[in-house]
């Protein structure tokens, strides 16, 4: 597991935050997704946590993957965007609960590394394993499952 600092609040705090604005926002701009735009803000939070706990733990000089969205992961951007889009809410957010201002979008780093030595489908390969793998470990089989697979396949878009 990944150990956070003192900065960084425990997942739980994190997801005890709520901002029905943001809530609101969202469902408006993807009404598919309006029944479960709570569980995709709770999912929102996790990925955050888990890019500033990665975050901190890369500056001790930890080797972590790149973390970003598959795919499967574009309606919890969506997300995203609608806390952005609110900035005082996500500035105050960022700085309570994470410790620092999480920029969109997150650098991948290791990604364009391998690019110079493989193809991008390669690369791409790599980077999803590596992140499905750290999903599962820091935040469990639920939430992969859920990020992995049923966003997947999930009509959000139609």
């Amino acid at each position: 597991m990944i150990n956070t600092t003192s900065r960084i609040k425990p997942l739980e705090e994190i997801l005890a935050y709520k901002n029905t604005a943001v809530v609101e926002r969202f469902k408006k701009m993807s009404p598919n997704a309006a029944d479960e735009a709570e569980m995709i803000f709770d999912d929102l939070k996790r990925f955050l946590w888990l890019v500033a706990t990665t975050e901190e733990k890369r500056k001790e000089g930890t080797a972590l993957p790149d973390i970003s969205f598959s795919e499967s992961m574009i309606i919890i951007d969506e997300m995203w965007h609608s806390f952005i889009l609110l900035t005082e809410y996500y500035a105050d957010f960022c700085e309570k609960y994470l410790g620092q201002f999480i920029h969109h979008p997150t650098a991948m780093d290791k990604f364009e590394e391998n690019l110079k030595s493989m193809d991008r489908e390669a690369a791409l390969e790599i980077f999803l394993n590596e992140l499905v793998g750290l999903v599962y470990e820091e935040l469990g089989d639920e939430t992969a499952v859920r990020w992995f697979d049923y966003y997947f396949k999930y009509p959000y878009h139609k």
